[in-house]
């Protein structure tokens, strides 16, 4: 199916949230009488990759506030850092895990499989209700299922744990674009996107990071489900910074910039108030590699920007990556103001600069598979309406519940973003500094990304599956 057809999908009368909601309250309520009545109801949680970690703390806590006794299976490399962590933690287990230094290589291919293989190894050992493994690796969901066909087996065992497969990104569908997607069809990644597909029917239940990967996987609607990500750092997580997106990776944690401002003229860029009649700010917030549309992002800048408009545009980038200089250059050889802000990890310091905007970016090249971005849950936490051109859930939310404009580059988007912009102007004077942007978008973000929907749904999901194991 195409993008195109993905963004034309017909997607009923209801509204993003009034569809999950209706998903959810169609769903049986679990038995947690039953649950609380078996004191040996056990869990396993398992991720190789540090990125997923945050993820996998929410699962295990909605299980363990059920009295779940819940295991973690964890590395102890960092995929970010690349780098080995010395870490302990109560009922972590940290397996050894073989380093590599590019996310692209035979190094890091190895170290997958052998981690689920010593994955493997573990569980055999381990008795459990549930086991939840986030992917990828694709290499565990091998492990995975090969684990739960052995413990179905077993003589003295009359029923059987039950498996779950969270699919938070698709390898190698999402290997991005250009000579890098043609890779898909090549023997070595065509073994891979099979390790995730022989055994994807050996779940109980399937979670997909968006609906966009339910559909191109053509999971069953009675098997699967949708679950968001929650923004780390928010007001009901525990965490205090922002983990980066799986599309993130190569922003780099640690690091300090110093703000880097550039101003088509002579004279000092203007602050004016957020959403004033000259200025339109707009913010990049992610990684600057080679996935973003950066030809797209200063299309945008240069269309919203001239006389006839009557706008002058300035741009607010947080983060970093390979493509950072080329992305700078572009916008200066545009003629488009900015100010680089490095990777940005405080929330407070991140909340000062996205809410001095107008909109948040969220362009990306034709092709990229990719239906809900961390960036986006980012900019609607703040209330910030985003400029998206990403097809499947993001153009779905901002079609739905009015949470940004959407380009495809038809002579309507500019109309949009004025009217937006118009629509906003006096309620921005009142709640920049105080309360988020837009209202309404922040409804819809509490509604759709809180942690408290998100751990309702995990637990009206799995519940039931721990219910009826064992």
């Amino acid at each position: 199916m195409s993008e195109l057809d993905y963004r034309n999908k017909d997607i009923g009368n209801k509204t993003s949230a009034q569809r999950q909601q209706s998903e959810d309250i169609g769903k049986e309520s679990s038995n947690l009488a039953e649950i609380n009545g078996k004191v040996n109801k056990r869990a396993v949680i398992v991720t190789n990759s540090t990125n997923f970690e945050p993820r996998a703390e929410l699962v295990g806590r909605c299980l363990e506030e059920e009295g779940i006794e819940v295991t973690y299976i964890y590395s102890d490399f960092s995929h970010r850092e690349k780098k080995k962590l010395d870490r302990k933690q109560p009922n972590h287990i940290y397996l050894p895990t073989l380093p590599y230094q590019k996310n692209l290589s035979l190094a890091r291919i190895r170290s997958q499989m052998d981690f689920a293989e010593k994955m493997r190894k573990k569980l055999a050992g381990m008795e459990y209700d549930l086991l939840y493994v986030l992917l990828p690796a694709n290499s565990l969901a091998k492990a995975a299922a090969e684990d739960i066909a052995r413990k179905k087996g077993k003589a003295d065992r009359t029923d059987r744990p039950r498996l779950v497969f969270d699919i938070i990104d698709l390898w190698p569908e999402s290997l991005g674009t250009g000579r890098l997607k043609a890779l898909q069809g090549t023997p070595p990644f065509l073994y891979w996107k099979n390790l995730r597909d022989k055994y994807l029917p050996a779940a109980d239940l399937a979670v997909t990071e968006c609906d966009l990967y339910r559909e191109m996987l053509q999971l069953d609607p009675e098997k699967s489900m949708t679950l968001y990500w929650v923004k780390q750092g928010s007001a009901d997580t525990k965490e205090t910074n922002t983990e980066p997106e799986s599309e993130s990776e190569e922003q780099t944690e640690g690091k300090s910039y110093e703000q880097k401002t550039y101003a088509a003229s002579d004279t000092e860029i203007k602050r004016e108030a957020p959403g004033c009649k000259n200025t339109i700010r707009l913010a990049y917030l992610g990684a600057i590699n080679n996935i973003i549309d950066i030809d797209g992002i200063v299309r945008v800048c240069k269309e919203l920007q001239g006389e006839e408009s009557g706008y002058k545009v300035q741009m607010e980038i947080i983060g970093d990556g390979e493509g950072r200089e080329r992305f700078l250059t572009a916008l200066k050889d545009a003629g488009i103001d900015y100010t680089y802000h490095g990777a940005v990890f405080n929330e407070v310091r991140k909340k000062e600069i996205l809410q001095s905007c107008d909109f948040g970016l969220n362009l990306m090249k034709p092709g990229v598979c990719v239906g809900l971005t961390m960036k986006s849950i980012d900019y609607w936490s703040y209330g910030l309406p985003i400029l998206n051109n990403i097809p499947g859930d993001t153009w779905r939310l901002v079609e739905d519940e009015g949470m940004g404009v959407n380009t495809d580059w038809n002579e309507t988007w500019r109309e949009a973003v004025q009217q937006k912009l118009s629509n906003s102007h006096e309620g921005l004077k009142k709640q920049r500094g105080k309360e988020p942007f837009d209202t309404e978008i922040f409804r819809n973000y509490e509604n759709l990304f809180s942690e408290k929907s998100v751990g309702s749904r995990i637990k009206r999901y799995l519940l039931p599956l721990v219910a009826e194991a064992g």
